[in-house]
């Protein structure tokens, strides 16, 4: 059974006002502070319920900031989240590739669509390394995303490949398909600087400080948008999902 008891150490020593989560259904924000107090109070549950230290837990709850205090409280007290194939290997591996996107980690922001289906290493090693992480619904329509994108400006934005696929064929494809745009990039001395472009807006889609994107799912992408996307040298990686963290009631 990991110890997460190390990793989640400094984490939840942490009293500062500083923005750990933030809902964007509700704009409700969590300080690293409350979180703290949350998942104390969720650790006294579990001791309460004599959970033992390595047994399965199932947590079932909506898509809320709670859910992740669950999640940090079960890792933190010694037992397993059910379904979940986690290990502090893992944790502290995405933690170096966070720390590699951008120094100041306190000011880094990871947007995720959807708490319970995002990776949870993902989720726990921003915390982790102090940055603020900001949940979006699952539903969200392309149009409300790329607007919240812009005004938060994130570093990493994790995705599913459903809700990637979209934003790709309903937001991307249509600006850059039109006879201009055909004709240039049928020119080959023209194609890099065309894919360039196309790059550059798909960044600024992202709100412009996009560095990494993380999409997870039981499959990969479709061939055409894996193609497009390693065409144009975008920056992401795809990671096979687990079992889904929680069910949505």
């Amino acid at each position: 059974m990991t110890n997460f008891v190390q990793l989640f150490k400094n984490m939840l020593s942490d009293s500062s006002e500083r923005v750990a989560l933030i809902d964007s259904s509700t704009d409700r924000e969590v300080s690293y502070a409350e979180l703290t107090t949350r998942v104390n109070e969720i650790h006294q549950l579990l001791l309460l319920q004599k959970v033992g230290e390595g047994e399965d837990v199932s947590i079932v709850s909506n898509n809320h900031i709670d859910q992740v205090a669950s999640i940090i409280a079960v890792l933190q007290y010694g037992a397993k989240i059910n379904g979940v194939d986690l290990s502090s290997e893992r944790i502290q591996s995405e933690i170096q590739r966070i720390e590699g996107v951008q120094g100041n980690l306190s000011r880094q922001v990871i947007v995720m669509v959807s708490a319970s289906s995002s990776k949870t290493e993902i989720l726990i090693a921003a915390l982790l390394c102090g940055a603020q992480v900001v949940i979006m619904p699952e539903n969200i329509s392309d149009d409300a995303f790329f607007q919240k994108v812009k005004k938060i400006r994130p570093h990493i934005i994790s995705m599913n490949c459903t809700f990637t696929e979209e934003i790709i064929r309903n937001s991307i494809y249509p600006s850059i398909n039109n006879a201009k745009m055909s004709h240039v990039m049928s020119l080959s001395h023209t194609r890099r600087m065309v894919y360039k472009q196309v790059r550059k807006h798909l960044m600024s889609c992202l709100g412009g400080c996009v560095q990494n994107v993380t999409v997870y799912g039981t499959s990969p992408l479709s061939t055409d948008v894996e193609r497009f996307l390693h065409r144009i040298d975008f920056p992401y990686r795809f990671i096979s999902s687990h079992t889904p963290l929680a069910a949505s009631v």
